[in-house]
């Protein structure tokens, strides 16, 4: 059975991973992604590998109680170091929902 990791162990691998790829995350780019991660474990769709969430940059803004520019760049530096992944569904007027996918590696012990 897995085992959650701890918040202490998320932020180590998150910046180890963020140090390999070369992408420098903040403090506040952390946070969001703990933030993200909750929301994701509440709300969001559970899979074999990993949670799904379906919201626009501005909805995840708005239930992360994040601004919609810290936001942006977290996404984008999460996403370049390889933390989660933006997948654009069908396109809607006039946002899309875009799904937020986040490696079960990220939040429980293999």
């Amino acid at each position: 059975m897995s085992k959650k990791l701890t918040e202490k162990e998320l932020l180590f691998m998150l910046s180890a991973e963020a140090e390999k790829s070369g992408v420098n995350l903040t403090y506040t780019h952390r946070i969001f992604f703990l933030r993200l991660l909750e929301y994701a474990e509440r709300n969001g769709v559970e899979e074999a590998d990993g949670f799904r969430v379906a919201l626009s940059v501005a909805e995840l803004s708005r239930v992360l109680d994040i601004s919609l520019r810290t936001t942006t760049q977290s996404l984008n530096r999460l996403a370049a170091c390889g933390a989660l992944q933006r997948i654009t569904e069908r396109k809607t007027y006039p946002r899309s929902p875009t799904v937020t996918f986040i490696e079960k590696k990220y939040f429980v012990k293999e």
